[in-house]
């Protein structure tokens, strides 16, 4: 056990160890000790992992949104220098044609005058040259967070906090689950997964063709609400979190209405129950 525990091959020696029947009971409680405290110790990791992946996805989305700021505004001021310069250089060449006909007028003060205009377009160009070279750094920054991005999620291990549980193996009987939203087609499928678990399942199209109204009765009866995000209305889903506060019901967000993702958030709680 220990060497292969070393070598990582744990499943096949845990195996072994838990079906052998030579195996003496306070060896199999010591190896089953290890492997539950492994289990804790990928959760945490997976834990960590998955708030600096949110915070960097955060951070890039925020870089990202400057960059398009930084570019609006790298274009809006080469439009400005552009025509500031057409309008001093058009100045320019008016006080140089007011010059060649009227040669009454001072040479100092035309001097001054052709000065002022010059250094008005030094100043253009100048805010023009800071604009390019912030907008350069917003690329490399941007760049450089989505290498960081990427080498995050690469380390992030698969979503698996433990030893995978069948359905069979979880059991959520008398329990009552509402779904609120989802695709028409999907609620068969998503029916018969929660009726594998035990669980009694009721769903509500979140306002489609069910009256919004109903959810605050059907709530009473439920001891669990599941709203897939990507396939339900912001007013049903404002309302559903409210109800669930009055009615003191767990609410559970979804990120999106597989049937993948409402076995997996059952399996969570029949295991938390089990």
């Amino acid at each position: 056990w220990n060497t292969n525990k070393e070598n990582g091959n744990i499943a096949a020696a845990f195996y072994c160890m838990m079906t052998f029947r030579c195996i003496p009971m306070n060896i199999r409680g010591m190896v089953f000790g290890e492997v539950h405290m492994l289990s804790h110790l990928m959760g945490a990791s997976y834990r960590e992992r998955s708030v600096e992946l949110a915070l960097l996805k955060s951070q890039y989305s925020e870089v990202c949104q400057k960059r398009i700021k930084s570019d609006n505004e790298f274009q809006k001021t080469l439009e400005e220098r552009d025509a500031r310069i057409a309008e001093l250089e058009s100045q320019m060449h008016s006080l140089v044609g007011k010059l060649k006909s009227d040669v009454s007028e001072s040479d100092s003060h035309i001097n001054a005058r052709l000065n002022k205009t010059k250094r008005a377009i030094e100043i253009s160009r100048a805010r023009a040259r800071h604009a390019e070279a912030r907008n350069d750094e917003l690329i490399a920054e941007l760049v450089s967070m989505k290498k960081r991005l990427l080498e995050v999620q690469r380390k992030v291990p698969p979503t698996s906090n433990g030893p995978t549980r069948s359905i069979s193996d979880v059991s959520l009987k008398g329990q009552s689950v509402l779904y609120v939203g989802g695709r028409p087609h999907q609620i068969t499928h998503l029916e018969k997964t929660a009726s594998r678990m035990g669980a009694n399942f009721l769903h509500h199209d979140g306002g489609k063709e069910d009256k919004i109204g109903r959810l605050d009765n059907i709530l009473k009866s439920v001891d669990f609400v599941f709203c897939p995000i990507d396939c339900v209305s912001h007013d049903a889903c404002l309302r559903l979190k409210q109800g669930c506060k009055k009615f003191g019901k767990t609410f559970v967000p979804l990120r999106n209405s597989s049937q993948h993702s409402l076995r997996h958030a059952l399996q969570d709680f029949g295991a938390s129950n089990g």
